[in-house]
């Protein structure tokens, strides 16, 4: 069941136990790391939920129909305005309203609320009120990235599962079956830790392409003047903006495995398909140069972070590299 989602098998038999059972279950929580596949796993045990079809699997009953349309009366979807947005107390109010409501079309209404534990404290209290008293028939979803920033009384009411990461093989195969090489494939899983979202946002970032010229900006340092490197290896034009915070990110992620190299624990590196020029770059730098430019770049980011023009925080940062290396 539900084989297009990767891994999570132990809650994927839990949720198959529920349906083969009379259906009723207590509210439920998922929750754990952003991007391994907990919205779609809820949205897609509301479908089976819904679905008024004795076969399996079903070859398109109304209510799937409904579904596969965004229109389906007995699906309601509460979710962030935009990424770090609270969910808001008019969002419940609605919700609190279509309550009063019997399903429609199905034998159940189900209520998904991503990113929950982003409800602000009046949202909250509404929940709660409704799972104090739920409605005939109805089930909600809670999903979420941190079970502790939900209200206690709220997760005293819900059957909670954990989501883990996805294993590095999950990812890299899902990548494949969209169309990235086997070595390209392999680098994004490692470097997304375990969340497919997170690969399939560095994919299409080209990522691989910008640690690549990182990995070359590193090969080469020292330089006799850093404005040949700033100049070599430019900030991104400001339409391309989001490419220089990840150009800092890959070249932390790189800086990391250096240390890990310097270290000889080079199993541990995110960078697997290219270990051997990051052993070779980093043989000729001391483990405390290699955290003195881990702190840097962390610098910088902060930097970027507090809108700091990014052209001038990656210029000093070349050049305080570059001087770091040349240093005895």
């Amino acid at each position: 069941m539900w084989e297009e989602i990767s891994g999570h098998q132990q809650n994927k038999e839990f949720l198959h136990k529920l349906l083969a059972g009379d259906k009723k279950t207590s509210p439920l929580l998922f929750h754990g790391p952003e991007g391994v596949g907990k919205k779609l796993l809820a949205k897609a045990f509301a479908k089976e939920l819904l679905c008024l079809s004795q076969a399996s699997p079903c070859r398109g009953c109304p209510s799937c129909r409904a579904l596969a349309a965004n229109a389906h009366p007995d699906f309601l979807l509460v979710e962030q305005e935009a990424p770090g947005k609270d969910i808001v107390i008019e969002q419940m109010k609605e919700v609190a309203r279509q309550a009063a409501f019997a399903p429609h079309l199905s034998a159940y209404r189900v209520c998904v609320i991503d990113a929950a534990d982003y409800m602000n404290p009046t949202a909250a209290n509404s929940l709660l009120k409704l799972l104090e008293e739920p409605p005939a028939n109805w089930l909600f979803i809670l999903v979420a990235a941190s079970e502790a920033r939900l209200l206690a009384t709220i997760r005293s009411r819900v059957i909670s599962l954990r989501f883990d990461v996805l294993p590095n093989r999950a990812v890299a195969d899902k990548l494949r079956l969209g169309g990235a090489t086997a070595a390209e494939a392999e680098a994004l899983a490692s470097l997304a830790d375990g969340s497919l979202a997170n690969a399939l946002a560095l994919q299409a970032a080209q990522t691989i392409d910008v640690r690549d010229r990182m990995l070359e900006f590193m090969e080469n340092l020292p330089a006799a003047r850093s404005l040949q490197l700033v100049a070599a290896y430019p900030w991104p034009e400001k339409t391309a903006a989001g490419d220089g915070q990840i150009m800092l990110k890959m070249l932390l992620y790189l800086l990391r495995d250096g240390l890990f190299c310097s270290e000889k624990l080079s199993r541990h590196v995110y960078n697997t398909d290219v270990v051997q020029r990051v052993e070779k770059c980093f043989v000729r730098w001391s483990t405390k140069k290699i955290k003195i430019m881990i702190r840097l770049v962390q610098d910088s980011l902060k930097g970027l972070a507090a809108n700091a023009p990014g052209k001038v925080v990656w210029e000093a940062l070349v050049v305080n590299m570059n001087k770091t290396l040349k240093e005895e």
